[in-house]
């Protein structure tokens, strides 16, 4: 086991941190992925996507469709009940979605429960399947992203001042 001293901190944390950089990187390629082949496939009229009746927000991260439910279902079945019945509904998408096109790692499913104008329950339902990086929105990587920065300025800062008397003529003679 090797010792841990206080002037290896710095290194002990360099890989996790490109790992992680790496990783954020391949969220923003597969979200760019995402949204071309949603598009795509969105604007295919015989494609699987639009025979399934699913739609695609603008910004390209949310596929959705509307699911309606008998008056019978909405008054006799429990919540619960009638997200497992939306579940199940919702299988030929959800396999789809996530091992034909396979996109099941980065997508969230939701269902909604929409009221009509004097706010009572409706009928239909949104099942929304959101793309969702891993690792971008991680909270850790941000705040390590962010020292990072602050670390590397304040060590430029503290080069700058100490030999500022040798790069001043360095910077005089560009101009």
């Amino acid at each position: 086991m090797t010792e841990k001293h206080w002037y290896n901190w710095p290194f002990r944390h360099i890989s996790w941190l490109a790992n992680a950089l790496r990783t954020a990187w391949l969220d923003i390629k597969n979200f760019r992925l995402f949204r071309k082949e949603m598009f795509a496939l969105a604007a295919d009229p015989k494609s699987k996507f639009r025979q399934l009746g699913l739609k695609i927000s603008k910004s390209g991260n949310i596929v959705y469709l509307q699911k309606v439910l008998s008056q019978d279902q909405e008054a006799y079945l429990t919540d619960h009940q009638k997200t497992l019945l939306l579940r199940d509904l919702t299988m030929q998408e959800h396999e789809y979605l996530f091992t034909e096109l396979m996109w099941g790692e980065y997508l969230i499913t939701r269902f909604h429960d929409f009221e009509t104008e004097d706010g009572t329950p409706s009928c239909c339902h949104g099942i929304t399947f959101t793309f969702r990086p891993l690792v971008i929105d991680n909270w850790k990587i941000w705040r390590a992203v962010i020292l990072w920065i602050i670390g590397l300025s304040l060590f430029t800062w503290i080069v700058i001042v100490k030999h500022w008397d040798v790069i001043w003529p360095f910077i005089i003679g560009l101009f």
